[in-house]
């Protein structure tokens, strides 16, 4: 997925952390969610492009 932004420099190594949220109203869970489905089947999730101009979040899972 690829949406407008950046991702700053110290958020960058937590982004997939449980609970890591700069957000008042965010939970910080979302991420860690994406990466722990597809890594239960076998796959992952990476930031690909931190911005700007835009955000890259890559989720990646095996052929069937």
């Amino acid at each position: 997925m690829t949406n407008p932004g950046e991702i700053p420099a110290a958020v960058r190594p937590v982004l997939f952390e449980r609970f890591a949220t700069r957000r008042p109203e965010g939970t910080g869970l979302g991420l860690a969610i994406v990466r722990s489905v597809a890594e239960a089947h076998g796959g992952g999730a990476f930031l690909a492009q931190s911005g700007p101009p835009e955000v890259q979040i890559v989720v990646s899972l095996p052929l069937a």
